[in-house]
């Protein structure tokens, strides 16, 4: 296993790939066999900057990995444990749930602009999160929570005894050497398709606010599959819809092989973070262009191949019966998110309406299709890996649909 394996004709692919998804810059890395190879495709903005490992992008939810291994930092030292109880909408819920996304509580909370850009924007979001609604008891059911992971910023600055971006600094970033990583504007421009105008709310930081390059991003991969000590932060906790979520790291399975990693979305930037510590491989994938995700999986799993012999295959179709789809058809709603979910040739038919925290309009994704590929789990026909959806309770009736990994509510039809 080496870097080897990536000869000039995974390049070619890399660059085909991200042409058929117009993407306009990219920058990919890999490390195997304690070797790396790096190479950067395309522009980062307008005007024809060219793409290298070096260049910075908005690494969007692979922050998360970052502030996990903070906690983790501050725990080693006596400063926090990870039973410990938090500050939270309800009683009981732990420095562990946060981790994990099993706080219980919604993940958004509108447009956190409104915080400001002031060293107590993440105090005032975590006194309003205190407020915010509980949808069940925590460590009841996974739900993906980047409110989870602000409170958790702000707990972890508390115990540090600093902001939260200078705990992050002086206890992950500084001591790693990771000198391109931070909190400025990133130098790729994102596109979603058209350029979009960078602007991150300093409170929604411990959940996806770092920038980052591909050559930070694979010594901080390093360093994870190396160090025992941070393999506590890759225990599998809880079930979700494509494998377990341990600790600001989520969990996919290819044959033998366990992936762990974390991806990242915002506005114009896609990125991908992937670690297989048996065998000390890391994959890193950065994107400027919010349609890139196909691209970077297509990508991922062509590494995979080439270096690791496997790649993570599409699950069969299964067959659900008429009167289990009937049974868990229906409107489900987030504050964010509108589904509609209806029967048809043996899936469904998804309909989604998205509300934009930051100016209050609505949009509507284009009509999709579902399959099923287990008894109340579903995989969106996008591509070779949609994204896939499942519904709680496991039988009976559903009071939830997870969709993009957050709980939605059923909405009862009127009589």
């Amino acid at each position: 296993m080496a870097v080897a394996a990536l000869d000039s004709g995974f390049a070619a692919l890399c660059e085909r790939a991200l042409d058929r998804a117009a993407v306009p810059g990219a920058a990919f890395g890999v490390l195997a066999g304690g070797e790396t190879w790096a190479r950067g495709f395309g522009v980062a903005r307008a005007g024809g900057q060219a793409v290298t490992p070096e260049t910075v992008f908005r690494i969007a939810s692979i922050t998360k990995p970052f502030t996990a291994t903070l906690a983790l930092y501050l725990a080693l030292s006596h400063a926090l444990d990870f039973a410990e109880p938090v500050p939270a909408p309800e009683p009981d819920v732990t420095v562990r749930h946060l981790l994990a996304h099993l706080g219980g509580f919604e993940s958004e909370a509108g447009d956190l602009a409104r915080f400001g850009d002031g060293d107590d924007a993440l105090t005032r979001l975590a006194t309003e999160l205190l407020r915010q609604r509980q949808i069940v008891p925590p460590g009841e059911l996974w739900s993906y929570c980047n409110a989870g992971y602000w409170l958790l910023g702000w707990f972890l600055a508390q115990r540090a005894g600093s902001t939260f971006e200078d705990a992050l600094t002086d206890w992950v970033l500084r001591p790693l050497g990771l000198s391109s990583t931070g909190f400025c504007p990133p130098e790729a421009t994102g596109h979603d398709p058209e350029p979009v105008v960078d602007a991150y709310p300093r409170a929604r930081r411990p959940s996806g606010g770092l920038v980052s390059n591909v050559v930070d991003l694979l010594e901080f991969a390093r360093f994870h599959v190396e160090e025992p000590e941070t393999a506590i932060l890759r225990e599998p906790v809880v079930p979700t819809t494509h494998g377990h979520y341990g600790f600001g790291f989520a969990l996919e399975r290819a044959g033998e092989l366990e992936l762990w990693g974390h991806n990242g979305t915002y506005r114009g930037f896609e990125s991908r973070f992937l670690l297989e510590p048996e065998r000390r491989f890391a994959f890193v994938g950065l994107a400027n262009a919010g349609e890139a995700g196909p691209a970077l999986d297509e990508i991922l799993d062509e590494a995979l191949e080439r270096v690791l012999g496997t790649r993570r295959l599409r699950p069969p179709t299964v067959r659900v019966r008429p009167v289990e789809l009937d049974l868990l058809a229906g409107r489900y709603v987030q504050p964010e998110l509108d589904v509609e979910l209806r029967p048809e040739d043996g899936g469904f038919r998804v309909e989604v309406e998205r509300v934009d925290v930051a100016t209050g309009e609505i949009a509507s994704d284009p009509v999709a299709r579902a399959r099923p590929i287990g008894p109340r789990l579903f995989e969106l026909e996008q591509g070779a890996r949609g994204p896939r959806f499942d519904f709680h309770p496991e039988s009976g009736k559903p009071r939830f649909v997870r969709f993009e990994s957050r709980l939605a509510e059923r909405l009862e039809a009127e009589e």
